[in-house]
């Protein structure tokens, strides 16, 4: 008698337990917690995973070269007039820049990959053409009219190429018909961060309306080939045989082809298009500029951790 009330008092507990929302609440709650620490494992290993995915594109870029940013070219012409300072008139020197006419970039991207342990990382050689005019040259003279000095023998053109050591060929700009060297380093650093300078563009002062340009770069980098729209019309063609283009920037081509051979795309660009002028003194428009970037980005179709 005893054992079969003790049995009914067991039972009841039991289905009272059984039936107990607060009970059945507390289990959901610990299998939740159970089943995130396998979560929390595999969190970790694609944090992990990315982390070291993203060190190895930066290491292969070290050694090949990063993504290229390329824009340019800009004419400088120091100036200086004479201002009243206290008591004293002192000669104040300034830079005067001044932009292409017309500019056309046509650029031939040919990638490759290369492994780093278990991740990939797109590379490429590039060849850069630009050419174009300073149509509106006779117009910047006049303007300058207006300084006491004009220093045209301190000329100097300087194009923004932000890793130099991706060139891979002696450059050469040719100036109106004349082949001109070129140097490391920019006279311009705010504008210009990292690039290459031509001197000695004129002899005294020019009698030309126009001038012309034009130059190739054969250039390495990584991933992203990016340009920003200096010309007053800039008319840029890019090729390549990459098959999986992501086009990022300010500007969308106007005409794009993707195709399993690659990619072309044609971009035009109006000095409308952008905040910043064709000429400016000092350092003004910096950050104008670089909001105008644009380019293109050689993506891997299947990344798990980027």
């Amino acid at each position: 008698m005893e054992t079969e009330q003790a049995n009914s008092i067991f039972e009841n507990i039991s289905r009272k337990f059984r039936q107990s929302v607060t009970v059945k609440l507390f289990s959901i709650l610990v299998l939740m917690l159970l089943l995130l620490i396998p979560l929390a494992y595999v969190d970790s290993l694609i944090t992990e995973r990315k982390y070291l995915s993203i060190r190895a594109v930066d290491e292969v870029s070290q050694k090949w070269a990063n993504d290229q940013l390329i824009y340019g070219p800009i004419l400088t012409v120091p100036a200086g007039e004479w201002v009243q300072i206290g008591e004293h008139d002192q000669l104040v020197k300034r830079d005067i820049h001044l932009l292409p006419s017309s500019l056309q970039i046509e650029g031939n991207i040919e990638p490759e990959t290369l492994n780093r342990g278990i991740y990939e990382v797109v590379v490429y050689d590039s060849k850069v053409s630009l050419s174009g005019d300073f149509d509106e040259f006779g117009k910047f003279q006049e303007s300058l009219k207006r300084y006491d000095e004009v220093y045209w023998d301190d000329a100097f053109i300087t194009i923004h190429i932000s890793d130099l050591r991706g060139i891979k060929e002696k450059v050469l700009l040719n100036w109106n018909g004349n082949p001109k060297s070129v140097k490391p380093g920019s006279s311009i650093p705010k504008l210009i961060a990292s690039g290459i300078t031509v001197d000695d563009l004129f002899e005294g002062k020019p009698d030309s309306e126009s001038l012309k340009f034009s130059l190739d770069l054969m250039l390495q980098g990584s991933q992203k080939l990016s340009f920003i729209p200096m010309g007053k019309e800039t008319d840029v063609h890019l090729t390549s045989s990459w098959k999986d283009p992501s086009f990022t920037g300010s500007f969308l081509p106007d005409e794009r082809t993707v195709t399993e051979n690659g990619f072309t795309s044609t971009y035009k660009i109006l000095e409308l298009n952008r905040n910043f002028p064709q000429s400016w003194t000092g350092d003004r428009n910096t950050a104008a500029i670089m909001e105008s970037e644009f380019g293109v980005d050689l993506i891997l179709p299947v990344n798990n951790y980027t």
